[in-house]
């Protein structure tokens, strides 16, 4: 026999792990000590920039504008007409339209046409309300002055009384007065017009809004057309109440709309200046009254 005689005989190896590849062993020390000298990549960094800054207020959406604004467009007359009817039957919806800012011109110019228009066509109700004014005055202090002769008044209260209403003023005279301050009424208003301006813008220094000279005069201004009810009211003392009743509502609207404030705050701050004015007219009065009784009782 040509093959060699094997006595122990073996058995093929046909197990999973003979028929598996042979695998590179790892070589730990080496991949160690040759990352032992590189870095590691550092963390990011994380800045702190703060708790988000809260969003700005939406901006106020710009306002479109007064007929008076637009009388370029649809003329002085027709501009005047509508603004003092807007005025006069939806005032909130006016103060809505008008602009806190804008300058002083536009509303000033209003101011002048107005005054000297309401100075004309309120001359023949105003006439008559100082003639009615004149009669009740001299007919009613006579017998004021008996009353106070009964009650045993201070004779120099009574005559300084009997010097001021010696005798009743003619027609003529009375139509003088009133050509004479028609013609000067306008220039007395534009005076008012900027002392109460200052005065309301100072008060306004205690609310929040948008208070401040400009808007405090550009609310006056067209407030002004309150004085409309010169025109019909001839009755003495009511003209001018129902006149300021009327304004002091006009100026707590247009605080309002055009000022950016509340309701009640508007309100105090349309009376507040008036009720200081009052309180020191009425200081005034009675230190003059005072005054003038010494002076009398004296001489």
């Amino acid at each position: 026999m040509n093959d060699e005689y094997d006595p122990f005989p073996r058995a093929e190896d046909n197990s999973p792990e003979s028929s598996r590849p042979e695998l590179p062993e790892p070589r730990f020390e080496e991949e160690s000590l040759a990352g032992a000298g590189a870095e590691e990549p550092a963390a990011p960094e994380f800045k702190d920039y703060g708790s988000p800054s809260p969003e700005p207020p939406p901006a106020e959406p710009p306002r479109e504008g007064t007929p008076w604004d637009r009388r370029s467009q649809s003329g002085f007359v027709e501009a005047m007409i509508d603004s003092c009817r807007l005025i006069l039957f939806h005032p909130a919806q006016f103060f809505r339209q008008l602009s806190p800012t804008g300058g002083f011109g536009e509303p000033f110019f209003f101011f002048i046409a107005f005054s000297i228009l309401v100075s004309v066509f309120s001359f023949p109700a105003t006439m008559l309300a100082r003639i009615i004014d004149t009669k009740l005055t001299f007919t009613i202090m006579p017998r004021y002055l008996e009353w106070l002769q009964s009650r045993n008044a201070p004779a120099g209260l009574i005559d300084l009384l009997q010097q001021a209403f010696a005798g009743s003023p003619r027609i003529q005279d009375v139509l003088l007065q009133q050509i004479c301050c028609t013609g000067a009424s306008p220039i007395a208003w534009v005076i008012l017009l900027f002392v109460i301006a200052a005065f309301y813008s100072v008060v306004g220094l205690l609310f929040s809004g948008r208070i401040d000279y400009e808007m405090v005069f550009r609310v006056l201004a067209f407030s002004e057309v309150a004085r409309c009810s010169w025109i019909v009211n001839p009755v003495p003392t009511l003209r001018e109440l129902v006149f300021f009743l009327h304004w002091f509502i006009l100026l707590a609207i247009g605080f309002k709309y055009t000022g950016g404030m509340s309701t009640g705050k508007a309100i105090l701050m349309a009376l507040l200046p008036l009720l200081l004015a009052a309180l020191l007219l009425t200081c005034c009065c009675c230190g003059s009254f005072g005054l003038s009784l010494f002076s009398g009782m004296a001489g």
